[in-house]
């Protein structure tokens, strides 16, 4: 079954049946609620409670899921924030290059 989730005014998660109107604004401090999204499972509910920035004390909490992550690969820093290390790759394009020079 599908369920939405919101934070209120004070970053506390809550959760509904019914997607519901979040521009009502809070009688105390005049925000409106954030709507974060739908889910159908607690994995789901800790994806998006991650993505809005809960602690992971209030992921494992609410979910009792632990948000790890794992390194696959090494990735170099550029400009433009991180790219994966191609190495091997740019060398192939290099020697295409110089093959494509040479003919």
């Amino acid at each position: 079954m599908e369920r939405y989730a919101y934070m209120n005014c004070q970053s506390e998660l809550y959760i509904k049946d019914e997607q519901i109107e979040t521009d009502r604004p809070c009688p105390m401090c005049g925000e409106c609620d954030k709507y974060l999204g739908r889910f159908e499972t607690t994995a789901e509910l800790a994806m998006l409670m991650w993505l809005n920035e809960f602690s992971g004390q209030d992921i494992l909490d609410k979910t009792g899921y632990i948000i790890t992550f794992t390194k696959k690969h090494d990735v170099e820093m550029d400009r433009d924030g991180y790219r994966e290390v191609y190495e091997s790759y740019k060398r192939t394009l290099d020697k295409e290059n110089q093959n494509d020079r040479t003919t």
